[in-house]
């Protein structure tokens, strides 16, 4: 993983073979010091779980994807949850046969790059409030 800040409200960040997406994104954050912004990339990567939350049941559905798929998008949110960067990330990703699935990453690993862009809201710290009728953290707005 290798990022760089471009102005002060902007990073670039570049991950590598092998990278884990999310816990490379929330490396960068504590590194660079960022408490609220929006994260958006592509890449290409393998082995994802994704998550769909299921309010009848208060859960997510999780399904794994094994094998190599383009990132075609990443985009997500930055804010603070006990006081420390929270990582929000949905993912789009296609598989060889160009086939399209989405939901919220919770897992992935980087098989080439990824570039991602971290837009940084420097004047917000937006919490995460626990909602207890849907059982997830909620932004405290």
């Amino acid at each position: 993983m290798k990022y760089k800040r471009l102005r002060e409200d902007l990073l670039v960040l570049r991950l590598e073979t092998g990278d884990k997406i999310r816990e490379s994104i929330m490396k960068c954050c504590y590194e660079a010091h960022v408490n609220c912004g929006k994260i958006n990339g592509i890449g290409a990567g393998e082995d994802f779980k994704l998550a769909v939350y299921r309010k009848n049941k208060k859960a997510y559905k999780r399904k794994r994807f094994k094998g190599e798929h383009e990132i075609v998008s990443l985009k997500g949110n930055i804010t603070l949850k006990d006081n420390k960067p929270y990582i929000h990330l949905h993912i789009s990703i296609a598989n060889e046969d160009m086939k399209l699935y989405g939901g919220h990453l919770e897992e992935g690993t980087i098989t080439a790059t990824a570039e991602i862009f971290i837009n940084i809201i420097e004047e917000e710290r937006i919490k995460r409030k626990y909602n207890q009728p849907l059982n997830i953290y909620l932004m405290d707005i």
